[in-house]
């Protein structure tokens, strides 16, 4: 494991350059507090994990080499009629 951390401590100076740069994603993941709230409650038949759940979609479209971002339900893209 303290390998892998200082492999990646090394490799940080060399991506500095890309800090606030645009990333070109081809999905967005909705995050929203709002359902995040309404499903951790104890009045579900069933639980649910809203946040490992959101995780796991994330993780499955980067094991797949996906660029996913994060985004509001509220949010509007150019392409959002308004």
């Amino acid at each position: 494991m303290f390998r892998e951390v200082t492999e990646f401590g090394n490799t940080l100076p060399g991506i500095a350059h890309t800090v606030g740069e645009p990333v070109d994603a081809t999905v967005a993941v909705l995050w929203s507090p709002e359902s995040w709230w309404a499903t951790s409650g104890a009045h579900l038949p069933a639980p649910v994990d809203y946040l490992e759940n959101v995780a796991q979609i994330h993780r499955v479209l980067r094991d797949r080499g996906v660029v996913a971002d994060f985004a509001s339900p509220r949010a509007t893209s150019p392409s959002t009629p308004r």
